[in-house]
């Protein structure tokens, strides 16, 4: 898998056995998946893209779900991401994150990496 790879939906939609409450799954792949950090929205405020961080490739990748359509893009392809440093942008133009000691964006667009800072071997 690579940077820029669509998948198909995998989302399924089921009621809770326990509660009755309506639960909609994104991801069906044996792989650890999980939002951003508990209080950083996974959402842009249009909510075009749901954004995850998936495991699928053997190691953490920046996801998003194309909300209007369902699929799944591989949004990063990085070495040593730093998986719950991962923050959507409001406007949903990029997405900000640390991958070893580099603080980086991605153009949510064109999937071009820009390295914001890099604090080297520190």
């Amino acid at each position: 898998m690579a940077r820029g790879d669509l998948l198909p939906s995998e989302s399924r939609s089921f009621a809770d056995k326990t509660t009755g409450a309506h639960v909609r799954q994104v991801t069906n792949r044996p792989s650890i998946h999980h939002h951003p950090f508990y209080y950083i929205p996974c959402f842009d405020d249009n909510m075009e893209f749901l954004f995850f961080v998936s495991h699928r490739t053997g190691r953490p990748e920046i996801f998003a779900e194309i909300r209007s359509r369902g699929e799944l893009l591989q949004m990063s392809e990085v070495e040593n991401l730093g998986e719950w440093s991962v923050h959507p942008s409001h406007d949903g133009m990029y997405v900000y994150f640390v991958a070893g000691t580099r603080a980086c964006r991605l153009s949510t667009q064109s999937l071009e990496l820009e390295v914001l800072a890099d604090f080297g071997d520190v």
